[in-house]
């Protein structure tokens, strides 16, 4: 779920942002009031993965009355969603307001290739636009800039009127990092970071997702004698 995929990910060095998992509206509004109004609240289960579906998401809550009311909204809007589904309340995370963009860093494991890491424009209109790159790990810093470089979204990174310039070079180590993650553990059969935010020319993932299954490595066979 968010919270542990979002572990995983500070554990490779990739800046996210801090998120608590809240199992009552009383440890909702314990967790804002720690992080500061205004907070973000999603739905929780490892059965939903894309939480606007079932209208899961609740942003800029401001009061403790609103905090209670979306927790309830949400739960109940889940429920009816998805009634089987393994809800573990909600997360709490503060509120990043008008990024000047949203980016997708994601990987997928094909059958033939293994690993295949994707940049590209995020946030919701990502299906849409379809403005992706994709490439095949290992990465170095070169590789890395080709993937960012083949996307439309990748002209805006050097600054453009009111949008600061964003590092380059950063984004490679990103790519570089996710790559390394998802080879390191074979495991990992789909890796979603949507959306990496990017707000004064500063990037942070608000949004994770890490789908795993058992691993079975296939040995080529032995040379006949």
């Amino acid at each position: 779920m968010e919270p542990s995929a979002k572990e995983l990910l500070a554990a490779y060095g990739i800046p996210v942002n801090e998120t608590q998992i809240a199992d009552s509206p009383e440890m909702a509004l314990t967790i804002s009031e720690k992080l500061g109004y205004p907070v973000v609240l999603k739905i929780c289960s490892p059965q939903i993965s894309h939480k606007s579906d079932c209208s899961g998401v609740a942003l800029n809550l401001e009061t403790p009355e609103a905090v209670k009311t979306a927790y309830a909204r949400i739960m109940e809007a889940a429920i009816a969603f998805a009634p089987s589904a393994g809800i573990q309340g909600v997360t709490v995370q503060a509120m990043l307001t008008d990024p000047d963009y949203e980016l997708i860093i994601g990987a997928k494991k094909d059958v033939d290739f293994g690993p295949v890491i994707v940049f590209g424009m995020g946030g919701v209109m990502t299906e849409v636009f379809e403005d992706i790159a994709m490439g095949l790990p290992p990465l170095n810093h070169s590789l890395a800039r080709q993937m960012i470089r083949g996307t439309k979204i990748s002209r805006v990174l050097n600054g453009f009127r009111h949008i600061a310039r964003v590092s380059e070079t950063q984004l490679e180590e990103l790519l570089i990092r996710t790559g390394r993650l998802v080879t390191d553990f074979p495991e990992i059969t789909d890796l979603d970071i949507n959306p990496f935010m990017v707000k004064d020319g500063k990037i942070l993932a608000v949004d994770a997702r890490v789908h795993i299954a058992p691993c079975k490595e296939i040995c080529p066979p032995s040379p006949d004698y």
